[in-house]
C-alpha cells in the first residue's frame, strides 16, 4: 500500500494522509500537480511526500518542499536504486 502524506500550511505542526492505497498513475499525477500548484486541497503545502510500504525498505517514491531529512534521504536512495535499472 502506498500513501501520500502531507504537512499543511494551515498546520504545520500536522502530518496527514491525503490518500492511500495503490495510488495509480492519476494518484502520483495529482501529485505531481498538487506540487506545481503547491497546494492539496486549496491548502498550501509546505512538505509532501508518497512512501510505498508494501517495499522492503518503505520507498519514498515521490517528495517535494520542506520534508524531513530523513525522508529526503530515503527519497534519494529510492532514486539512486531505480536509476541503474
Amino acid at each position: 500500500m502506498r500513501k501520500w502524506y502531507a504537512v499543511l500550511a494551515n498546520k504545520p505542526q500536522e502530518c496527514v494522509v491525503i490518500e492511500e492505497g495503490t495510488l495509480d498513475d492519476a494518484a502520483l499525477r495529482r501529485f505531481d500537480d498538487a506540487a506545481a500548484s503547491n497546494t492539496v486541497r486549496r491548502i498550501g503545502v509546505i512538505g509532501m511526500w508518497i512512501i510505498d510500504h508494501d517495499t522492503q525498505q518503505g520507498d519514498v517514491i515521490k517528495c517535494h518542499g520542506r520534508v524531513d531529512p530523513r525522508i529526503r534521504a530515503r527519497h534519494k536512495g529510492y532514486l539512486a536504486r531505480t536509476a541503474t535499472r
